[in-house]
């Protein structure tokens, strides 16, 4: 039974004779046009997946610890021992290890499945492949040297599941649309491969002639290898396109408060103010500075400062809407981009802010700590940094007028 490049299972492919291999048809006879050797394809297939197994966890996974790395590294990992298991059943005659072979078959299929799943953007159980790696085994010993025909077919078809679970997975997957449409289509082929062999061993039998044409061992081996090649390509783009993505948001974020940067935020807020086409458009720029934290740096030390910086934006983004900007100015100063008609309208948000911020610091070790906010509306044609100046003037404003208040620059 081929998965990403494996052999049947059952006691009709364990030929090792003239006469077993005429009765699996297999040619011994001078007509024979082509003979695939299985030792050879398990041993060329086998070193080809464990090499990739190596590269991947190396040169990919270690790099970023990508989720979808390491379900392609587990993949490939059992797809190299279960070639090694196939093997030595092949030359020693140890069925055992055939039947562990046929467990991580299945469980290489389920990583598959789980990287796909990794890469939409939700999170596989990681026991999923161990477990139908063992219930597969513990079958397979069960069942002896002949397993029917019904046995064989569920495995293949678990194997055709989870490659169509994975196909579906990734078509709801912001990846790289390339390798992403490369990724569907190769699991859906396979997937269909599996579901027609399933069909086969059921209707057929795995003795038909067939049967043997289209899916024996050797034909499934060296149609194999280039799935897995390709397969490879598409991982290691969604690794590196998953890596690139938390690399920019590492470079667009800070870290104490998992607001946007400054630098991250002037970008957008200035390509957000360049659309603005009309003064009813709407946008408030506010400047928000928490007060008295340098006493309580002093006072408590620069950790307990660390968390308050921290409560200010977790308290911003409880409080601000998806389309509003919200970022980390510099030390204790915070600036904000919203939506509104006008200066005024930030008022009850930045109202909010506070009492979120003052109830989050209820009882702790500095007691309750507010801020102060100065805002001002965006003309159509200001620049960034103009905007700026006259918020940050309402700001000061608000300071001396004794803090924890709201100043609308055009009230003054």
């Amino acid at each position: 039974m081929l998965q990403f490049g494996t052999v049947h299972w059952g006691a009709v492919d364990r030929c090792s004779d003239a006469a077993g291999r005429k009765a699996c048809g297999t040619s011994t006879s001078e007509d024979a046009q082509v003979e695939l050797d299985r030792p050879t394809l398990l041993v060329v297939f086998g070193g080809t997946a464990l090499t990739m197994a190596v590269l991947f966890y190396f040169d990919v996974y270690r790099r970023g610890r990508a989720e979808i790395a390491g379900w392609w590294c587990a993949a490939v990992g059992f797809f190299a021992v279960t070639a090694a298991g196939f093997l030595l059943d092949e030359l020693l005659g140890l069925e055992w290890a055939y039947d562990v072979g046929v467990g991580f078959m299945v469980a290489a299929n389920a990583c598959i499945w789980g990287g796909a799943r990794s890469i939409s953007g939700r999170s596989a159980p990681k026991f999923v492949p161990v477990a139908l790696w063992a219930i597969v085994t513990l079958a397979a010993f069960g069942a002896g040297e002949a397993p029917s025909n019904l046995g064989r077919a569920i495995v293949v078809a678990l194997m055709g599941i989870a490659l169509a679970w994975a196909a579906l997975e990734m078509r709801r997957a912001p990846a790289v649309a390339r390798s992403k449409a490369i990724f569907v289509l190769v699991a859906a082929a396979c997937s269909a491969y599996y579901f027609a062999r399933t069909i086969g061993l059921l209707v057929l039998g795995p003795e038909h002639h067939i049967f043997q044409g289209l899916f024996s061992p050797g034909v499934s081996l060296v149609a194999a290898m280039p799935v897995l090649i390709v397969a490879s390509y598409s991982m290691t783009s969604f690794a590196t396109a998953q890596l690139t993505a938390e690399l920019t948001l590492l470079a667009s974020t800070d870290l104490l408060t998992g607001l946007l940067n400054r630098r991250a935020f002037m970008e957008a807020a200035a390509r957000r103010m360049a659309a603005v086409a009309d003064p009813d458009d709407g946008l408030v720029l506010v400047i928000a500075d928490l007060d008295r934290l340098k006493a309580v740096n002093d006072t408590f030390g620069h950790p307990v400062g660390d968390e308050v910086i921290s409560l200010f934006g977790s308290v911003c983004r409880q409080t601000v809407r998806s389309t509003d900007l919200v970022g980390r100015y510099g030390g204790e100063e915070f600036i904000l981009l919203l939506d509104g008609a006008d200066a005024a309208s930030a008022e009850p948000v930045c109202q909010r802010i506070n009492d979120l911020l003052a109830a989050g610091s209820e009882g702790t070790a500095q007691g309750r700590v507010s801020a102060s906010f100065g805002a001002t509306t965006v003309r159509q044609h200001d620049t960034l940094d103009g905007t700026i100046r006259r918020a940050d003037q309402a700001l000061y404003a608000a300071k001396r007028s004794g803090r924890n208040r709201f100043v609308n620059a055009e009230d003054g």
